[in-house]
């Protein structure tokens, strides 16, 4: 008996379009984010602009839409096919993160040196990559994200519940977002000596606040896309 594997391509596409609006809405809180881990946030807040807070935006502008497409595509395509939420969101974060661990280096490049995409390239390395880290990052984040979310969903909508489920994924990987940060800027020796630096909690307020808003309106456009657009999902 031949297996099928069930894939909504809708998912993607919706995903996409849903990280694009994302990262138009939330770049600026993430900047702020990035530079409070870095302990760069008085410095920058003295020279401060809108060029300064979309700095690094090309970087996840171009990436986000397919990133998201990426994550809400395997999501809905793990799922489709027998998995759980939080089988689905694990599987989904780990194939984010191995495309998530080069963007982030080069976009905190650019947020925190102001270095171009050459610039960075030539001091780029493994350990500054900090894939381990990206992985287990988002795996542990997506597989809280979407299990919240799908909880919620029936009981307070979309919007809300993108929120909550941000807010909550975030929280949980907060310090591992920070190390990861900080191994990407390339200005910590090594992770002992990042971690010895303390204020691992630092810029989670602006984290927060970018996670419930731009999840808020990422699952909105999502689900409002997909409703448009869903058509019986193609077998294979």
């Amino acid at each position: 008996m031949e297996n099928k594997t069930t894939i909504n391509y809708n998912s993607y596409f919706a995903g996409c379009l849903s990280g694009i609006s994302q990262t138009i809405v939330g770049h600026p809180l993430d900047t702020i984010k990035v530079w409070s881990q870095n302990g760069q946030l008085s410095h920058e807040l003295k020279r401060i602009s809108i060029r300064s807070l979309y700095s690094g935006i090309s970087y996840p502008l171009i990436s986000s839409g397919f990133l998201n497409c990426i994550s809400f595509g395997v999501e809905n395509t793990v799922k489709n096919n027998g998995y759980n939420n939080i089988e689905s969101g694990v599987i989904s974060g780990f194939a984010v993160g191995l495309l998530t661990a080069p963007i982030d280096y080069f976009k905190i490049q650019n947020q925190t040196h102001h270095r171009r995409f050459i610039e960075s390239v030539k001091t780029i390395n493994l350990s500054k990559l900090a894939l381990g880290t990206t992985i287990m990052r988002e795996s542990i984040g997506y597989g809280l994200y979407f299990p919240i979310y799908y909880e919620l969903k029936d009981k307070t909508g979309s919007f809300i519940s993108g929120g909550v489920a941000g807010i909550a994924s975030w929280t949980f990987t907060y310090p591992l977002d920070t190390i990861k940060t900080r191994l990407q800027s390339g200005d910590y020796k090594n992770i002992i000596h990042l971690i010895k630096a303390g204020k691992i909690w630092e810029g989670y307020l602006p984290c927060i606040a970018r996670a419930g808003l731009v999840n808020a309106i990422g699952w909105l456009v999502y689900e409002k896309i997909l409703h448009q657009t869903t058509t019986t999902p193609t077998t294979h």
